[in-house]
């Protein structure tokens, strides 16, 4: 399995996560990481077809921290 297959793999695990649960923090929670696992998996799809290259995220990409 490929590092795009892979990462794309815990995508879709985290959204089978977050439609089994109904606690809504949780839900968007996964569903946010699952987000991520696809621009990981978009990164490494390209990557693999000739070269390693790194996105510094733009500001608008950006998400603030919350304390919790």
């Amino acid at each position: 399995m490929s590092t795009y297959e892979r990462y794309r793999q815990y995508a879709l695990d985290c959204l089978g996560l977050a439609n089994k649960t109904n606690d809504l923090s949780t839900k968007t929670l996964l569903v946010d990481m699952a987000q991520a696992w696809v621009k990981l998996a978009e990164q490494a799809a390209k990557n693999a077809e000739g070269g390693a290259v790194y996105e510094t995220p733009t500001s608008s990409q950006e998400q603030p921290r919350t304390k919790g």
